[in-house]
């Protein structure tokens, strides 16, 4: 019997014969699915502006990010309690390194009054220091940008600072001249 209502259909709504829908009920699935995809759409906007990674995107292994990413994989939200991988700690690492190489480039300048008589430096030595210091920031940006180039900003980074970490700390070490 035509028009009865099945269990599993809503109150209100009757059946088609099997196989065929009516035109205004394709219609009105299509409207339906179309709000539910719209709606969807609103919840996942709304999960990424809050830090959530609704969508369950993840990189080339297979491992989900913990932030909301967009096409090419960088982040759409900024976190900065958080050491997420891949992309909250890449952050938190460039701000240290940066931290880092300007504290060893520039800390010794202010503290030139009290190095220059622990070390027995004349002011004309403190000088062609401090020079030397600033200037060779221009020399090794050259090398870093063709060390970026070549392996990449962020392996360039911790090689450079693998490199120059012990040296930096060897400064305070320093006994004399």
């Amino acid at each position: 019997p035509w028009g009865t209502r099945p269990p599993s259909s809503p109150p209100g709504r009757m059946s088609s014969p099997p196989g065929r829908m009516s035109k205004l009920s394709e219609r009105v699935a299509m409207a339906d699915v179309a709000a539910l995809e719209a709606e969807i759409d609103r919840l996942h906007a709304y999960c990424e502006r809050h830090g959530l990674n609704s969508r369950g995107v993840s990189d080339i292994v297979g491992r989900e990010f913990a932030l909301p990413v967009d096409a090419e994989h960088k982040a759409t939200v900024l976190q900065v309690t958080t050491a997420a991988q891949p992309h909250m700690r890449a952050f938190h690492l460039a701000w240290l390194g940066f931290f880092s190489t300007f504290f060893s480039t520039f800390a010794p300048a202010p503290l030139m009054p009290y190095i220059k008589p622990a070390l027995g430096i004349s002011k004309r030595e403190a000088a062609v220091a401090g020079m030397a210091s600033v200037g060779s920031t221009i020399f090794f940006r050259l090398i870093m940008g063709l060390v970026a180039d070549t392996i990449g900003a962020r392996r360039g980074m911790a090689a450079c600072l693998l490199v120059t970490t012990l040296p930096i700390l060897g400064m305070m070490y320093v006994q004399d001249a």
